[in-house]
């Protein structure tokens, strides 16, 4: 029956409750995770999963979340349960050990290496009954040039992936490279339902601190969602800036009570990506 706002602070993950989406803009922000050694967090993500999806024993709520050891290079997915059942406001920490505050290290047992990659971004997508993980990576292409891909496999539970990782999206319009010059982004993917069965994937490209960070979108065509073939691509942006807002991107959706759904993103006032970013919340239909 309540709304729930996720942000970084400069140490810290708070988080929001309201019982109307605006008022997101007045509420308290209540401090669920803080880092003790410094560490960068990125992209806190909220998701439940129910008893079916992993055994009555593991089922609640759980936190997404990428953090380094302050150096951005060595950003790794981490994960943190709710421990006060569905007090979102009460204690967070360690989903095996129930130690308050701290995060467990997501791990791919089938993939060697998985923990030496820098990984960020994770969410979860639902597909034919089947819960898929989904985070970004980066790939080196060699003279000093790199790009992200999104990845996508199984999920055994919200701290063990399973199988091998595919890639399904990475830069290749103009749209999505922008003014880089030594890495190509995309990141952010965030699964969209339309009410006719459709599922979008609607992710961001370009940086964050630019102007031209901006929204695609894939659409599922069936079969295996773990091959990039049965994605489409939309071939220009869905969001990207105006003389109002720039820099949109890393978007989130929920629906209301009443049925309408609406966005989440960030951006910059203005043209130009000048000063601090503000999130913004609008209605959007999907089909």
């Amino acid at each position: 029956g309540f709304y729930y706002y996720t942000c970084t602070g400069a140490t810290s993950i708070n988080l929001m409750k309201v019982s109307n989406i605006a008022d997101i803009k007045t509420a308290a922000p209540y401090t669920i995770l803080e880092s003790t050694e410094g560490k960068n967090f990125w992209s806190p993500e909220i998701h439940y999963f129910s008893a079916a999806d992993v055994g009555a024993a593991n089922a609640g709520w759980y936190m997404f979340i990428a953090y380094d050891d302050g150096t951005t290079a060595n950003q790794r997915q981490h994960v943190v349960k709710c421990l006060d059942g569905d007090n979102l406001l009460g204690r967070w920490g360690n989903p095996l050990t129930g130690e308050v505050n701290v995060p467990l290290r997501v791990t791919a047992p089938d993939m060697p290496g998985f923990d030496d990659v820098w990984a960020a971004g994770m969410t979860d997508i639902r597909i034919d009954g089947k819960v898929y993980n989904m985070y970004v990576t980066v790939v080196d292409d060699g003279g000093g040039k790199k790009h992200q891909t999104i990845n996508i496999l199984p999920m055994t539970n919200p701290w063990t992936l399973s199988g091998t990782s595919k890639v399904i999206c990475e830069p290749e319009y103009d749209w999505e490279i922008g003014n880089h010059k030594k890495l190509y982004i995309v990141e952010c993917g965030t699964p969209v339902y339309a009410a006719d069965g459709s599922i979008f994937i609607v992710y961001s490209v370009c940086g964050y601190s630019t102007p031209d960070y901006k929204l695609g979108q894939l659409q599922y065509l069936g079969g295996d969602p773990t091959e990039k073939s049965n994605w489409k691509k939309w071939d220009a942006p869905i969001l990207s800036k105006s003389s109002q807002i720039s820099g949109c991107g890393s978007a989130c959706y929920v629906t209301d009570t009443a049925g309408q759904s609406w966005i989440c993103y960030n951006a910059y006032l203005g043209a130009n990506a000048v000063g601090a970013r503000h999130a913004f919340v609008e209605p959007y239909t999907a089909t």
